[in-house]
Protein backbone atom coordinates (compact mmCIF):
# COMPACT_ATOMS: atom_id res chain seq x y z
CA UNK A 1 0.00 0.00 0.00
CA UNK A 2 0.79 2.92 -0.86
CA UNK A 3 1.28 6.35 1.56
CA UNK A 4 -0.28 9.53 1.35
CA UNK A 5 3.59 11.11 0.35
CA UNK A 6 4.50 8.44 -2.60
CA UNK A 7 0.52 9.05 -3.95
CA UNK A 8 1.49 12.65 -3.86
CA UNK A 9 4.80 12.52 -5.32
CA UNK A 10 3.42 9.98 -8.16
CA UNK A 11 0.92 12.03 -9.34
CA UNK A 12 2.95 15.35 -9.41
CA UNK A 13 5.90 13.61 -11.34
CA UNK A 14 2.95 12.20 -13.44
CA UNK A 15 1.70 15.57 -14.35
CA UNK A 16 5.84 16.82 -14.83
CA UNK A 17 5.50 19.29 -11.80
CA UNK A 18 8.43 20.53 -10.34
CA UNK A 19 8.26 21.01 -6.43
CA UNK A 20 8.70 24.86 -7.40
CA UNK A 21 5.76 24.73 -9.84
CA UNK A 22 3.27 23.13 -7.50
CA UNK A 23 4.43 25.52 -4.53
CA UNK A 24 3.64 28.03 -6.62
CA UNK A 25 0.31 26.80 -7.71
CA UNK A 26 -0.88 26.10 -3.78
CA UNK A 27 1.12 28.32 -2.06
CA UNK A 28 2.69 26.16 0.55
CA UNK A 29 6.23 25.93 1.21
CA UNK A 30 8.52 23.99 -0.72
CA UNK A 31 10.49 22.46 2.28
CA UNK A 32 6.84 21.72 3.64
CA UNK A 33 5.95 19.77 0.16
CA UNK A 34 9.31 17.72 0.16
CA UNK A 35 8.18 16.31 3.68
CA UNK A 36 4.89 15.21 2.95
CA UNK A 37 6.07 13.40 -0.17
CA UNK A 38 8.80 11.98 2.21
CA UNK A 39 6.44 11.12 5.08
CA UNK A 40 8.42 13.36 7.40
CA UNK A 41 5.89 15.01 9.39
CA UNK A 42 7.48 15.63 12.40
CA UNK A 43 8.99 18.55 10.43
CA UNK A 44 5.47 19.88 9.92
CA UNK A 45 3.32 22.00 12.00
CA UNK A 46 0.46 20.86 13.57
CA UNK A 47 -1.96 18.16 11.68
CA UNK A 48 -4.37 20.72 10.88
CA UNK A 49 -2.64 22.11 8.50
CA UNK A 50 -0.76 19.27 7.50
CA UNK A 51 -4.73 18.23 6.49
CA UNK A 52 -5.32 21.70 4.68
CA UNK A 53 -1.77 21.27 2.88
CA UNK A 54 -2.74 17.54 2.05
CA UNK A 55 -6.05 18.49 0.70
CA UNK A 56 -4.65 21.35 -1.52
CA UNK A 57 -1.99 19.48 -2.87
CA UNK A 58 -4.69 16.20 -3.83
CA UNK A 59 -6.99 19.39 -5.64
CA UNK A 60 -3.61 20.93 -6.89
CA UNK A 61 -2.99 17.27 -8.66
CA UNK A 62 -6.76 16.60 -9.83
CA UNK A 63 -6.77 13.48 -7.03
CA UNK A 64 -10.02 13.31 -5.07
CA UNK A 65 -9.37 14.95 -1.22
CA UNK A 66 -11.17 12.75 0.50
CA UNK A 67 -9.67 9.86 -0.74
CA UNK A 68 -6.26 11.36 -0.04
CA UNK A 69 -6.96 12.56 3.44
CA UNK A 70 -8.32 8.92 4.20
CA UNK A 71 -5.13 7.60 2.93
CA UNK A 72 -3.62 9.78 5.49
CA UNK A 73 -5.33 8.94 8.42
CA UNK A 74 -4.97 5.37 7.62
CA UNK A 75 -1.44 5.49 8.26
CA UNK A 76 -1.04 8.38 11.08
CA UNK A 77 -2.98 10.03 14.42
CA UNK A 78 -2.15 13.14 15.84
CA UNK A 79 -1.58 13.22 19.36
CA UNK A 80 -3.01 15.15 22.04
CA UNK A 81 -0.88 17.95 21.31
CA UNK A 82 -1.48 17.81 17.50
CA UNK A 83 1.79 16.40 16.61
CA UNK A 84 1.62 13.66 13.51
CA UNK A 85 2.61 10.28 14.63
CA UNK A 86 2.24 7.08 13.16
CA UNK A 87 -0.79 5.02 13.76
CA UNK A 88 1.23 1.94 15.15
CA UNK A 89 2.04 4.56 17.84
CA UNK A 90 -1.29 5.51 19.48
CA UNK A 91 -2.61 1.78 19.35
CA UNK A 92 -1.51 -0.59 21.98
CA UNK A 93 0.28 -3.59 20.34
CA UNK A 94 -1.80 -5.95 22.65
CA UNK A 95 -4.39 -5.23 24.56
CA UNK A 96 -4.77 -6.12 28.17
CA UNK A 97 -6.52 -8.80 29.20
CA UNK A 98 -10.21 -7.52 30.52
CA UNK A 99 -10.24 -10.53 32.98
CA UNK A 100 -6.76 -10.30 34.60
CA UNK A 101 -5.67 -7.09 36.08
CA UNK A 102 -4.95 -5.55 39.30
CA UNK A 103 -8.59 -5.14 40.29
CA UNK A 104 -9.54 -8.79 39.81
CA UNK A 105 -6.39 -10.01 41.54
CA UNK A 106 -7.66 -7.83 44.26
CA UNK A 107 -11.45 -9.00 44.88
CA UNK A 108 -10.60 -12.84 44.64
CA UNK A 109 -7.70 -12.89 47.55
CA UNK A 110 -10.39 -10.67 49.16
CA UNK A 111 -13.07 -13.09 48.43
CA UNK A 112 -10.81 -15.79 49.39
CA UNK A 113 -9.73 -14.95 52.51
CA UNK A 114 -13.49 -14.11 53.11
CA UNK A 115 -14.56 -17.67 52.68
CA UNK A 116 -11.54 -18.78 54.84
CA UNK A 117 -13.18 -16.72 57.77
CA UNK A 118 -16.77 -18.20 57.24
CA UNK A 119 -15.71 -21.46 57.08
CA UNK A 120 -14.02 -21.08 60.03
CA UNK A 121 -16.74 -19.60 62.15
CA UNK A 122 -19.18 -22.05 60.53
CA UNK A 123 -16.93 -24.93 61.77
CA UNK A 124 -16.89 -23.26 65.29
CA UNK A 125 -20.26 -22.84 65.80
CA UNK A 126 -20.75 -26.72 64.85
CA UNK A 127 -18.19 -27.70 67.67
CA UNK A 128 -19.90 -25.79 70.04
CA UNK A 129 -23.63 -27.05 69.27
CA UNK A 130 -22.06 -30.26 69.20
CA UNK A 131 -21.82 -32.39 72.64
CA UNK A 132 -18.68 -33.33 73.91
CA UNK A 133 -17.18 -36.50 72.64
CA UNK A 134 -17.47 -38.95 76.00
CA UNK A 135 -15.17 -41.90 76.31
CA UNK A 136 -15.93 -44.55 78.61
CA UNK A 137 -13.36 -46.53 79.51
CA UNK A 138 -14.11 -50.29 81.02
CA UNK A 139 -11.77 -51.19 84.13
CA UNK A 140 -10.18 -54.65 83.47
CA UNK A 141 -11.71 -56.72 86.32
CA UNK A 142 -8.81 -58.37 88.13
CA UNK A 143 -8.97 -60.75 90.90
CA UNK A 144 -8.91 -58.40 94.04
CA UNK A 145 -6.71 -59.40 96.50
CA UNK A 146 -10.04 -59.54 99.09
CA UNK A 147 -11.85 -62.55 97.71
Amino acid sequence: MKTIGQLLRHAREKDHLSIEALAEITKIRPDYIVSIEQDQFDKLPSATFVKGFIRNLALALQLDPQVALAVFRRDFDQNKQGKIIPRGLTQPISTPSPLYNPRTTTIIITLVIFLLIIGYIFKQILDFNQAPPINLNHPERTKSPLR
